[in-house]
């Protein structure tokens, strides 16, 4: 019964990610104008890339392996899970970890199991943090907020294909391609998020993105 119903959700979570697509592609004559914000979006991103190639050996792998554990802890929080341990060792080649109490076996503990698990691979942490700061920017601070964003999103992107793969824990846990699914349909949302606020200059039709998306499954 749980492989069906497991199966069922990998559709649902295909589903979704091809209806977010098709919201990702209706922006497209927008993005192709290659407004300002996209061009900051653009710089920051490789700017970012262009820091990770120089210093990636040197102290970025450790704040990657502290960012990933913080995601974790920060998403344990979220679901009021008692932390019992979190860890990040300063060696390389050597992974962080984050130990929680979950009480239960029901569908719920499950599903909360399933977005704290995951959660580095389709949280972009810092590019959320950049989104808090959108209400402190002022219109001249703009460039530098947009510029950010392509940063932190070079640096999800990046991070992800790095730590990405089916000898995760994490991703073993719940089935290769089970959390392939749900990663893939977090981070189509996650960029259709984003292109919309450079698109848009706001978060004015996030919601709306978030709302049209899912209403695919039934165009």
């Amino acid at each position: 019964m749980m492989k069906l119903l497991k199966l069922v959700v990998f559709l649902l979570f295909v589903a979704l990610s091809i209806g977010y697509m098709r919201e990702i592609l209706d922006l497209a004559p927008d993005i192709a104008a290659f407004p300002s914000s996209i061009k900051l979006f653009c710089y920051g991103g490789l700017a970012f890339f262009a820091v990770w190639l120089l210093f990636r050996k040197r102290f970025l792998y450790r704040f990657a392996v502290f960012e990933h554990e913080l995601t974790h802890l920060l998403v344990a929080k979220l679901f009021l899970l008692k932390t019992l341990h979190f860890q990040v060792s300063p060696r390389k080649h050597v992974e962080g970890q984050v130990v929680v109490g979950v009480e239960g076996r029901g569908a719920v503990t499950n599903v909360i199991s399933i977005f704290f698990s995951l959660a580095p691979y389709y949280i972009p942490t810092l590019t959320l943090l950049a989104f808090l700061c959108y209400p402190l920017c002022p219109e001249g601070m703009r460039p530098l907020f947009f510029f950010a964003i392509g940063a932190t999103t070079m640096y999800h992107l990046l991070t992800t294909m790095l730590e990405f793969g089916f000898h995760q824990a994490d991703i073993q846990k719940h089935g290769e391609y089970f959390s392939t699914a749900f990663i893939l349909l977090g981070n189509i949302i996650f960029l259709g998020i984003v292109l919309g606020v450079l698109v848009y200059g706001d978060f004015g039709d996030t919601l709306g993105f978030l709302v049209r998306g899912a209403l695919r499954l039934f165009a």
